[in-house]
């Protein structure tokens, strides 16, 4: 028959093997628990390090050939993914490489080859005695590789770098010094400049030109003055005075840069009887419409100024005839607030033909013109307007 003291001593002793079994269970629980975290934690920092790698990659691939402000955005983007990783990494993100499809190492990438990243880095877990079994801390890397989009299959050889055109409204100031007047008056209109625009229009042709002062008048010329000036440039030249004349002399005349033919007439025409020759020979075998570069007298003498024997004799040398000159441009006007009417108006007044003026009719507003105002094109360009910034 049980008594109540043995119950009790009963009851006692399943509470302290209890306690006991709870005492030898819950550190393993405790670790098993700390081991799940970690897990998780370790799970979570790997995924967030496959992402930053996949992200860095991807904007390897689409700028190959960085430079220092997409290297700062390279880094920017694939640390702004690794904020919340929980695993320790270089403070200094990798640059990306760049592998053929073989794998071949590459230092200058093109279309079809890869671009890779690799991130490392060192998970610490909480568990203990888990660096017994993993170590501490764990590494964890990361790869990612993406084909580079940007660029050309067998590309042509790079083309050498042509020095910027020439704004369309300059041209180049030709050298008119030691050229007879007449030749530089049709060199300055060769060159693209306004006839008009040189000084002295008339006489003094077979002076020698001392110097040569060019001027520009536009205020919104973009032209690398003096080496180019605007179309619309004058120029005033300057001769030195020619010496006296006697019945026994003839003043020399300067015929460089203007046609064979023209420098065989000033020759007759200054009164001179010696032999007019083509570097020895005679100017028969020559194009009359060539231009003289150079003469020389048989008697030094300077061409324009010297007062020499009608008897003299005369040599030149010949270049290709002055090319023709190019077209003027036009300016643009600015067309803006103006009415359409006006604006048409304003287009033919600067030199352009009204039939590349559209639209043609209409009653609006100017808001927005296809070509920029103030700028010049050539006189066959066309314009549309419209009632609408853009």
């Amino acid at each position: 028959m049980r008594t109540r003291a043995s119950f009790i001593d009963r009851r006692r002793h399943s509470r302290g093997q209890a306690l006991v079994e709870t005492a030898i269970l819950l550190p393993v629980l405790l670790i098993l628990l700390l081991g799940a975290i970690d897990f998780g934690r370790a799970f979570f920092g790997w995924v967030n390090l496959q992402q930053a790698v996949r992200i860095g990659a991807n904007y390897a691939a689409t700028h190959p050939n960085m430079d220092a402000t997409e290297r700062d955005r390279y880094e920017a983007l694939v640390e702004g993914d690794l904020v919340a990783l929980n695993c320790a990494i270089d403070s200094v993100i990798p640059n990306p490489t760049y592998t053929t499809p073989d794998g071949t190492p590459i230092a200058n990438p093109t279309l079809g080859d890869y671009a890779n990243v690799t991130l490392d880095c060192d998970f610490s877990p909480i568990t203990p005695l888990a660096d017994i079994f993993f170590g501490d801390p764990i590494p964890m890397s990361a790869t990612s590789t993406f084909p580079i989009r940007e660029g050309c299959i067998n590309c042509p050889a790079v083309a050498p770098v042509d020095p910027p055109p020439t704004p369309l409204q300059c041209r180049l100031v030709p050298d008119l010094e030691d050229m007879s007047v007449a030749g530089a008056r049709l060199a300055w209109a060769s060159a693209g400049f306004d006839p008009d625009e040189f000084a002295p229009l008339t006489g003094q042709d077979t002076r020698t030109v001392a110097s040569a002062v060019v001027t520009e008048d536009d205020p919104l010329s973009t032209c690398e003055f003096p080496t180019y000036a605007i179309f619309s440039s004058s120029v005033l030249v300057t001769t030195d005075d020619p010496a006296p004349t006697d019945p026994t002399c003839g003043t020399v005349p300067n015929v460089i840069g203007i046609t064979l033919q023209d420098a065989q007439d000033e020759w007759t025409d200054a009164g001179f009887t010696g032999a007019f020759t083509v570097g020895g020979l005679d100017p028969a075998t020559a194009d009359p419409a060539s231009v003289v570069t150079q003469q020389d007298t048989d008697l030094v003498s300077e061409a324009g100024v010297d007062c020499m024997p009608p008897t003299t004799l005369i040599d030149v040398e010949i270049g290709a005839p002055w090319p023709a000159p190019p077209p003027a441009p036009c300016r643009v006007p600015n067309m803006i607030n103006l009415f359409r009417s006006e604006g048409q108006i304003a287009w033919v007044d600067e030199g352009f033909d009204s039939a590349n003026f559209s639209p043609t009719s209409g009653t609006f507003k100017i808001r927005s013109q296809s070509l920029v105002g103030g700028t010049y094109v050539p006189c066959e360009a066309s314009i549309v307007v419209g009632d609408k910034a853009k």
